[in-house]
C-alpha cells in the first residue's frame, strides 16, 4: 500500500488578521488542550468530530470525487465507502424556435456541444472540483455529465459559433440527492443579438482622410463577449479578420439574447495564440449595443527582445528563477509576457511590447534559494536590449522552530514542508504562486525554512505518526534602526499526537453490480470546522487503497 505523507488546511478565506510573527493559533501543545482534545492548527479540538472523508476512484470509470460526513464519535478501527454509481447531470439541449422564448415551440438541439462544470465541494471548503465532457451527437437532445459531488456552474458551449453558449449556476450534485435535471435552451437564430463591426490597431487621424490601421501579419485577434459583473461567457470567440495581409479587422459576433438585459456589456480583445507579442484590451460597451462596433486595440508598436540578470544583494547569480513581464503597453491594451526561466549566470531574455509607462518585472527564485520574489518597476527600451531598473533580490527570512514527539522529546529527522496559503499584509501582489519549500528537523527537533512574505502553513511528516500541521504569517519587519529583520522564530515548539489506525475498503457501483472494489482509491480525511468564523478543512490525513481497495490510514488520537 503506498501513503502520501501530506497534509494540509484549506481555507474559504482568510480565516484571522494574522499579525507579524504570530503563528494563528490558540495552542501550542497538546497538554495545553482539555482532555479528549488535541492541539490543531485553528485550535484545541476534539479529533474525532467534524470529520469528512473525500474518496474518489478512478476517473475513467466516472468514479469522481465523493464526500462522507462521519457522526461525531462514530468513527471505529473499520470504515469502508462506497461510491455507489457514479453522480450525474442530465437534461436536454433545446432551441428556440423563434425570437420570443416560449417553452412550448423548442426542438431539440442535436448539434455537437461541450460542456464544462465547474464548483466546489459542498461539505469540504476550499476543495475545487472542474469536469469537462464532450457531447457529440446528442440524441433527441438528451446528455448525461458524469461529475463529482459538490455545487455547480455549468457552461454549454455548442462547436457551432454562432450558437451563444448558456450558463447555468447553482447546481447541486451528491450522492441520496436526486439527479439534477438541467436543460440548456440555445436562442433561435432571429432570437440572438448579432453586432457587426471592425477591429482595428488604430485609426491614424494625422492625415485627412483618417486612415483605418489594420491588424496584419502576427497579431491574429478573437473576440469574445461577457456578462461585465459574472464574467459568464455570452458568446463564443470569434475570429477577427487579422494576423495576415489583407485583413480588415471585420467580425460579426453573436451575443446570448440575455445580453439585451444588462447594463453593458464585456468585449474582450485577445490573442489567438497564446504565444503571439499581441495585447489584450477590455472594451465595455453599453447597451442597447449598436449594430456597428469599431473598437481600436490601440498602436502597440512592435516587439522588442528584452534582457536582463536576476542577482542576489551579494551579487550571486540567481538561476533557475522564474520571470515575468507584464503591464499596460502603448495603445493602451495589457500585455504579459510568457514566462521564462534564468540561465546558470542567472540571465533571462523575454519578447515584450513597450510600455505605456513602467512595466511590473518580478522574478521568483527556486524554492531552494535563499534569495527572495522581487518585483521591479522597470521601462522597456525602443529597441532590443537591456531593462532599466532590475532590482536585485534581497533575502528570504529565516523561520526556525522545534518539533516534539508526543511525550515531548525531539522529533527528529522528520520532513517539514511549508505551502503558501496567502499573501501577508505587506507583501506585494505576485503573477506566479511560489512552490513548497521543504527542510528537515534535526536531532534536536529543530528547523529552519527560508520562506516570502506571506502566510504559510507548516506540514510536519512524520511518517508512522499522524501529520501535523501550523499556519504561520511572514512579513517584511525591521527593527528599531530601520533595517529589515532577516529571522523569524515560531512562538513555541510544535507537539506531534499519538495516532489510531482506521481501515477499511473502497467499493462501488460498476456495470449495474454493488459492492465492486475501487483499486487505488484515494481517501482524504478532513476535519471541518469554523476559525475565526469562517469554515474550514483541515486534512488530517491522505492514503491511496491498495490493488484490492483496501486502505488504511494514520489519524490523531486523544486518548492516549
Amino acid at each position: 500500500m503506498r501513503t502520501l505523507a501530506f497534509t494540509a488546511l484549506l481555507l474559504v478565506s482568510a480565516c484571522a488578521p494574522f499579525g507579524a510573527g504570530r503563528a494563528a493559533v490558540a495552542c501550542s501543545s497538546n497538554d495545553q488542550c482539555a482532555a479528549g482534545q488535541l492541539c490543531f492548527a485553528e485550535g484545541c479540538g476534539d479529533p474525532g468530530s467534524g470529520i469528512v472523508v473525500e474518496v474518489a476512484g478512478d476517473g475513467l470509470a466516472s468514479q469522481f470525487a465523493q464526500d462522507f460526513t462521519i457522526d461525531d464519535g462514530t468513527l471505529g478501527a473499520t470504515h469502508d465507502f462506497d461510491l455507489g454509481a457514479p453522480l450525474q447531470i442530465i437534461g436536454e439541449f433545446q432551441r428556440e424556435r423563434t425570437g420570443n422564448p416560449d417553452p412550448t415551440n423548442r426542438t431539440f438541439y442535436t448539434d455537437p456541444v461541450r460542456l464544462v462544470a465547474t464548483g466546489v465541494s459542498s461539505m469540504v471548503p476550499g476543495i475545487a472540483r472542474s469536469f469537462e465532457q464532450r457531447v457529440d451527437m446528442p440524441v433527441r437532445g438528451t446528455y448525461e455529465m458524469s461529475v463529482g459531488a459538490g455545487t455547480f456552474s455549468v457552461v454549454a458551449l455548442p462547436t457551432d459559433p454562432s450558437v451563444p453558449p448558456v450558463t447555468v449556476s447553482g447546481i447541486t450534485v451528491r450522492a441520496g440527492l436526486e439527479t439534477p435535471a438541467v436543460d440548456f435552451v440555445f436562442p433561435s437564430v432571429d432570437g440572438a443579438v448579432t453586432v457587426s463591426g471592425q477591429l482595428l490597431k488604430t485609426i491614424d487621424t494625422s492625415v485627412v482622410p483618417a486612415v483605418q490601421v489594420a491588424l496584419q501579419v502576427g497579431n491574429a485577434i478573437d473576440l469574445q463577449a461577457f456578462d461585465p459583473v459574472t464574467r459568464d461567457p455570452l458568446s463564443q470567440r470569434f475570429p477577427v479578420s487579422s494576423g495576415q495581409v489583407g485583413a480588415n479587422g471585420n467580425f460579426t459576433i453573436t451575443l446570448n439574447p440575455a445580453a439585451r438585459s444588462l447594463n453593458s456589456v464585456l468585449f474582450v480583445a485577445m490573442p489567438r495564440d497564446a504565444t503571439s507579442i499581441t495585447p489584450t484590451r477590455e472594451f465595455v460597451v453599453p447597451t442597447p449595443l449598436p449594430a456597428t462596433l469599431t473598437l481600436q486595440l490601440g498602436d502597440f508598436g512592435p516587439a522588442v527582445k528584452v534582457s536582463g540578470q536576476a542577482m542576489s544583494v551579494r551579487n550571486e547569480p540567481i538561476a533557475n528563477a522564474q520571470v515575468v513581464l507584464e503591464g499596460t503597453v502603448a495603445g493602451g491594451g495589457t500585455f504579459r509576457s510568457r514566462v521564462v526561466s534564468t540561465d546558470a549566470n542567472g540571465v533571462f531574455a523575454l519578447d515584450t511590447l513597450q510600455g505605456q509607462g513602467p512595466m511590473t518585472l518580478t522574478i521568483v527564485p527556486p524554492s531552494t534559494s535563499t534569495s527572495a520574489v522581487t518585483t521591479s518597476t522597470v521601462r522597456v527600451p525602443a529597441s532590443n536590449g537591456p531593462l532599466d531598473g532590475v532590482l536585485p533580490c534581497d533575502d528570504r527570512v529565516s523561520l526556525t522552530g522545534r518539533l516534539l514527539k508526543p511525550d515531548g522529546t525531539p522529533a527528529a529527522r522528520v520532513a517539514v514542508r511549508a505551502v503558501e496559503q496567502s499573501l501577508s499584509s505587506t507583501a506585494l501582489p505576485r503573477p506566479l504562486p511560489l512552490d513548497p519549500v521543504e527542510g528537515l528537523t534535526g536531532d534536536d527537533g529543530s528547523f529552519s525554512l527560508r520562506l516570502d512574505p506571506a502566510t504559510w502553513r507548516l506540514d510536519f511528516l512524520p511518517g508512522t505518526l499522524p501529520l501535523a500541521s501550523r499556519l504561520i504569517t511572514v512579513d517584511n519587519q525591521v527593527d528599531a534602526n530601520g533595517s529589515r529583520i532577516m529571522s523569524q522564530a515560531l512562538p513555541s515548539p510544535v507537539q506531534l499526537a499519538f495516532g489510531r489506525t482506521v481501515s477499511g475498503t473502497v467499493l462501488a457501483q460498476v456495470g449495474g453490480k454493488s459492492g465492486v472494489t475501487v483499486p487505488f482509491a484515494s481517501v482524504r480525511f478532513f476535519r471541518v470546522k469554523p476559525v475565526s468564523g469562517q469554515a474550514s478543512a483541515i486534512l488530517l490525513g491522505t492514503t491511496v487503497a491498495d490493488e484490492r481497495g483496501a486502505y488504511s490510514i494514520t489519524l490523531p488520537d486523544a486518548t492516549k
